[in-house]
């Protein structure tokens, strides 16, 4: 019966949720990374919900540590379903991440050391996020904010075509700091390029980049391919810590709940 337990099963429920909660650690410390990237530190809606569920669960455990001695069967076996459900929103939420992050990547332009990124290669809900016009402003303004393109500028400035084509780039300063290859703009520095008079392009983000530093690409589709990279590397590497942890998570929630219903 779920009101009688032994001190046995107690102490042994005690044990799992000290174990849940050092496994509950990483989760949170992965939220806290994300916060740390910038294009998750824009994009907070991608890193607020594994904080906050990552918080609640570590809570959670800390309190089933603290009051196991002190609660029924009933009340402990409760606890330990809040924990799952928590779980299993945290795992349809990380499968979720990585289905929408799992699409997409930088194309290699053959003599240059960097990739161009395209918008459509990547998933249709990631094109949507960035296309709103917005939810753009406010993650072009992160962008700026986060001064990308004048450290880009600072560290990359003095260099010469042969030395700039020969740079790996990250997929934000490639799609926002410089004009796509599309355009054979005529290389000044790595955010001052000349335009030829009298062009059509094929591609619209050629007539979108000016040198102005506060302009720059920051419209460009490939600015936003360039976030949506950005945050489909980070949430790559966040999920599958996330997905293994979870799971891990859950059989030792779910062994908590089995200790009470059939004490020891």
């Amino acid at each position: 019966m779920y009101f009688l337990y032994s001190r046995e099963s107690i102490s042994v429920y005690i044990c799992i949720s000290v174990i849940t909660f050092l496994l509950g650690i990483p989760i949170f410390v992965m939220g806290i990374w994300l916060t740390h990237q910038l294009s998750t530190e824009c994009e907070v809606f991608l890193n607020a919900p594994i904080i906050t569920l990552g918080t609640l669960i570590l809570v959670l455990c800390l309190a089933g540590v603290c009051w196991a001695a002190r609660l029924k069967g009933l009340q402990l076996c409760c606890h330990g379903y809040i924990m799952f459900v928590l779980l299993s929103t945290l795992l349809g939420y990380t499968i979720f991440a990585l289905v929408v992050s799992a699409k997409g990547g930088g194309e290699p332009l053959g003599w240059r050391a960097y990739k161009e990124y395209r918008l459509d290669n990547y998933s249709p809900w990631l094109q949507k996020r960035v296309n709103n016009a917005k939810h753009w402003n406010d993650l072009k303004n992160c962008i700026v904010k986060n001064q990308v393109c004048s450290k880009f500028q600072h560290k990359f400035g003095e260099d010469t075509q042969d030395q700039f084509f020969s740079r790996r780039l990250s997929s934000i300063e490639s799609g926002c700091c410089k004009p796509s290859n599309d355009c054979k703009f005529n290389y000044t520095s790595p955010t001052e390029w000349t335009k030829p008079k009298d062009v059509n392009y094929t591609n619209t983000d050629c007539y979108k980049w000016e040198n102005d530093q506060d302009v720059l690409c920051f419209d460009c589709q490939a600015c936003k391919a360039g976030l949506a990279d950005d945050v489909k590397r980070n949430w790559n590497k966040a999920g599958i810590v996330c997905i293994i942890f979870v799971i891990l998570l859950m059989l030792s929630s779910f062994l908590g709940c089995k200790v009470i219903e059939n004490p020891v």
